[in-house]
């Protein structure tokens, strides 16, 4: 607005409000656009980061799953981000590991079955019995042997020293 020179009046220039602001609406309609495509492409990729990270661990959850079941063969394929490789990689390794150590145990299970019975056989051709004492718990234990020397049947001695000094 402006003053008249030598009167009291003013004089006012107006310019519509919608082409005053027409810019502005553009402007704000086109940044509103930008924005819900932006949001539409972080959706987009959070959606595939999501599939990306799940695919994996939802495998070694199954994978893990079946080995509770005792499918020692099951693996995981190592894939996805590197962090979930890492893990699907040291989860068969792991798994490697089990079932060397389970196979070295059932090695071992073996030589010692075969060597109790060894055993019992050597006691049985030479007439004589084991036996051991934890007198902590006062528990006896006797080789078959032993319970045929004593003359009873094998396992029906009483596994205490009270029991043993009732045959003395």
């Amino acid at each position: 607005y402006t003053g008249v020179p030598g009167t009291n009046w003013h004089a006012f220039a107006g310019i519509p409000t919608v082409d005053a602001f027409a810019g502005v609406r553009r402007d704000l309609a086109v940044g509103a656009l930008f924005t819900l495509i932006a949001l539409a492409v972080a959706i987009a990729l959070a959606a595939l980061a999501g599939r990306l990270i799940a695919r994996p661990v939802r495998a070694l959850a199954d994978a893990a799953a079946a080995v509770a079941q005792g499918d020692l063969s099951a693996r995981v394929v190592a894939g996805g981000f590197a962090e979930t490789a890492v893990l699907a990689r040291r989860f068969n390794e792991m798994l490697e590991e089990r079932g060397a150590t389970e196979a070295a145990l059932r090695a071992s299970e073996r030589r010692l079955r075969l060597s109790e019975r060894n055993l019992a056989e050597a006691q049985r051709i030479a007439g004589v019995g084991s036996w051991e004492w934890d007198a902590v718990a006062d528990v006896e234990s006797w080789s078959d042997e032993h319970h045929r020397i004593f003359g009873i049947e094998p396992g029906t001695f009483g596994g205490t020293n009270e029991a043993f000094l009732a045959f003395v």
